[in-house]
Parts: structure tokens; C-alpha cells; sequence
């Protein structure tokens, strides 16, 4: 699950990567990717 934004309300929403099964290092280079292009902020909400 990567974050994406945050709701009108400002309630924090993500979305969630599936892939085959073993797959899991394609995933996770594609969650860096998205974190790293959309500039992720690893600090929790207030």
C-alpha cells in the first residue's frame, strides 16, 4: 500500500500494488519509483 494524497476532508488515502505471485522485488521497486517521482513525505500527519 503507497500513500496518495490526502481526501478532501484530509483524511490520508493510499492504494494498494498487486503483483504475481514471488513478485514481490518488481513491487517494491515500483513503490520506490512512485515514492521517489510523486516526492514522498515519510512524516506522519499532525
Amino acid at each position: 500500500t503507497l500513500p496518495a494524497g490526502l481526501t478532501d476532508e484530509r483524511l490520508p488515502k493510499s492504494f494498494q500494488l498487486v503483483g504475481r505471485r514471488l513478485g514481490e522485488p518488481s513491487l517494491i521497486r515500483a513503490g520506490a519509483a512512485y515514492e521517489g517521482a510523486c516526492g514522498f513525505d515519510a512524516h506522519p500527519l499532525p
